[in-house]
């Protein structure tokens, strides 16, 4: 047998016989070694901390199902987006001391097929204008002002337009007309098909040429037409 150093031999631990595993304790120690302990983490939002005292704040929304899912929730429903919203709404309150609201819904301002509050003679002279000015391009660019006097919804439903076109001289009143007023009809033409579209009935332009030196500077007929 040979000689075996003192060192090589625990201090009062037992030698394990070869072939033989160590026991349970030495096993449990091991994967404690290697399973870091769990701790609770927290991640910084960079908010500044608040407390609001309980206040109240109101949320203006749209009224649409969509945007307002998004917003409030008013208990958990297994939804995903639902219940996110609604943890995400007790968190800020109880972080903040503070309670979201949302604004009552209140009375519509406008019937529901009104698109604009645009006034609606004021939208017709833009198409009519517009399909001038695309006619003469750089010839008159600012020349042209357009009033519609009235908009008639006849028992047939088609619509009848009466306008009239402002010009600031003489001579610009026959580029407007053209040849034998092949210039206005076209115009006229062209205006009525966009306006069918958009009162989504047949119309009629009837269309009038006045000369009214410097219009553009005249503010009671530009308060007129509804430029001011």
């Amino acid at each position: 047998m040979g000689w075996r150093p003192p060192c090589a031999e625990s201090a009062g631990a037992p030698e394990t016989p070869a072939g033989e595993t160590a026991g349970p304790a030495a096993g449990a120690g091991a994967a404690a070694a290697e399973t870091e302990p769990e701790t609770d983490s927290f991640v910084p939002d960079g908010l500044e901390e608040k407390d609001y005292g309980g206040r109240v704040y109101t949320v203006l929304y749209r009224d649409e199902d969509e945007h307002l899912r998004e917003i409030t929730a008013e208990e958990l429903t297994g939804d995903v987006i639902n219940d996110a919203v609604f943890n995400r709404t007790l968190n800020i309150q109880k972080r903040f001391n503070m309670e979201l609201g949302l604004l009552p819904a209140g009375p519509m301002l406008f019937d529901g097929a009104t698109i604009s509050d645009h006034p609606q003679k004021l939208a017709v002279a833009d198409v009519i204008r517009e399909k001038l000015f695309g006619l003469f391009r750089d010839e008159l660019p600012h020349s042209i002002g357009v009033s519609v006097e009235s908009i008639v919804h006849r028992p047939d439903g088609s619509v009848a337009v009466k306008g009239t076109i402002y010009v600031r001289r003489s001579n610009q009143k026959g580029i407007v007309l053209g040849e034998k007023g092949r210039t206005l009809r076209t115009a006229r033409r062209q205006s009525e098909a966009e306006l069918r579209e958009l009162f989504d009935a047949p119309v009629e332009c009837d269309l009038w040429i006045r000369v009214e030196p410097n219009w553009d500077e005249n503010f009671f007929l530009l308060r007129q037409i509804g430029y001011c």
